[in-house]
Order: C-alpha cells, then sequence, then structure tokens
C-alpha cells in the first residue's frame, strides 16, 4: 500500500511538472506572437512569469522586444523580474536596456516609473541603460526619463573607464544623415547639463577630448559659450550697481548696493 501511495505521489508530482513545462511554453509563445488573452490563460493555469526561452530571456524581455506595453504591464503586474539580464541570452540586456535600444519610448517610461534599474551593466558590451541610449542615438525622451531619475550618475564608469559622454564620440562618427547628427548633438547637451563630465579620464588615460577627429569637442565647446552667455545675462542687471560699489570701497566710501538698486 505504501508503494502504491509513493507511486501515486511520484506520478502526480511528474504530470504537474509536465503540466507547468506545458503552459510555461505556450506562455512564452503567447507574449512572443503578442497573444495576450492567451498569456493571461497560461498565467492563470500556473505558468511562471520568469520563465525564459532557450536563450535565457523571460517573457518581459519577450514583450519589449514586441514592443508591446499591454503585455509588459501585465507581466509587470504579476511580479516580473523587471530586472532579470540571463548570461545565456545574446548580450545580458535588462528590459529597460532592451526598451532603449529599440526606441520603445512608452515601454522605457514606464518601466522607469517602475523603478527599473538604471545603473545595472550589461554583461558583453559592459554598458548602462545611459551608454546604450547614447551609443544607439536613442528618442530624446528615453534619455530625458533616464536623465530625470533621480540618483542616477550621468558619469559612471564601466570597467574600461568609459562614460556615457565617451560613447557620443561613436555615435557620431556613425551619424550620416542631419537629424541623425542633430539628435546625438542633442543627446550629448543634455548630458553636459546634467553635469557629464569630459575631464574624466578612463583605464587608457584618455578623455573624450583626446579622441581623434573630435566632433564632440565642437558641442562641448559651444555649450561653454551659451553658458557663459547665460550667465552674463543673469549678471548684467547687477553690474553697474556692484561697480559703483567696488569704486565706492576703492575711494573708501563704501555704499549698499541693494539700496542702489
Amino acid at each position: 500500500m505504501r508503494k502504491l501511495k509513493k507511486v501515486a505521489i511520484l506520478v502526480r508530482n511528474k504530470v504537474e511538472e509536465t503540466r507547468k513545462v506545458h503552459w510555461n511554453i505556450e506562455f512564452i509563445s503567447a507574449v512572443k506572437s503578442n497573444n495576450i488573452q492567451k498569456a493571461r490563460i497560461a498565467l492563470k493555469l500556473g505558468a511562471d512569469v520568469n520563465t525564459q526561452d532557450k536563450l535565457g530571456d523571460t517573457a518581459l524581455i519577450a514583450a519589449v522586444m514586441q514592443n508591446n506595453l499591454e503585455a509588459v504591464k501585465l507581466l509587470v503586474a504579476h511580479k516580473a523580474d523587471i530586472d532579470w539580464q540571463s548570461r545565456q541570452s545574446r548580450l545580458g540586456h535588462t528590459a529597460l536596456m532592451w526598451a532603449a535600444i529599440r526606441n520603445c519610448s512608452k515601454i522605457a517610461k514606464f518601466l522607469i516609473e517602475k523603478k527599473a534599474n538604471v545603473h545595472q551593466l550589461s554583461f558583453s558590451d559592459d554598458k548602462t541603460v545611459l551608454m546604450l541610449a547614447v551609443s544607439f542615438n536613442c528618442p530624446l525622451e528615453i534619455v530625458k526619463e533616464l536623465l530625470a531619475v533621480k540618483g542616477i550618475n550621468v558619469n559612471q564608469q564601466n570597467k574600461h573607464g568609459y562614460t556615457a559622454l565617451s560613447f557620443v564620440q561613436d555615435t557620431m562618427g556613425r551619424q550620416r544623415d542631419i537629424e541623425g547628427q542633430k539628435q546625438i548633438k542633442n543627446i550629448t547637451t543634455l548630458l553636459l547639463e546634467k553635469g557629464a563630465n569630459p575631464l574624466i579620464k578612463d583605464q587608457r588615460g584618455k578623455t573624450v577630448l583626446d579622441e581623434e577627429g573630435n566632433e564632440i569637442g565642437e558641442v562641448i565647446e559651444e555649450f561653454k559659450q551659451k553658458k557663459r552667455k547665460k550667465t552674463s545675462e543673469l549678471l548684467e542687471p547687477f553690474l553697474p550697481s556692484v561697480l559703483a560699489a567696488l569704486i565706492a570701497e576703492f575711494k573708501g566710501t563704501p555704499i549698499d548696493p541693494i539700496e542702489d538698486l
């Protein structure tokens, strides 16, 4: 009798395991084919929301690859691992990284709102999502969303010492159309406004300004000039009173510059 019970338990467990494997396969397949209804059914029938395909990617990454915001929201609502990185997959990118690479602006914004990790580095190319966004010349709205994340480090370096600004030069060199060139220049300006430091040295001891064919230098110089002009414009209304105060102090007759305004 005991042996029969053990056999029954083993059979039941095997059936349950087979059922889960079946629905996991159906679940991944449903997400990849944008069949949201089938994906919902699979989840209800026991599919693991974090199950992986043969490449080691989860359904969430598959949904991003399909640019399917509805599927992404469904999976996140079912507690999908938002920062999943598989060493078996193509590059070890997270869902947010893929959203940036594939210009899925709405998905990127949603994942950022859900606190996706913006500091993670991909496995093979060792880049943060911001570095990838620069490398692939992503839409400005994605870059803006990333830079708006509280605590983001615009000067974060990878193992080679490269920052997001380091990848601008290469991206500039690959842009052949006017719109692409304009966009990467706008991205560069956004990085500089956020505090990107062009003087940070990489593992070779070089800064972005030391690279050959330095197109980024022109953007940085233009940014500096605009910044000086803006500072000058802000100070201009106060210059007469400040100058008067300095002259008066030089003559030994201090005056109140605020009263003199």
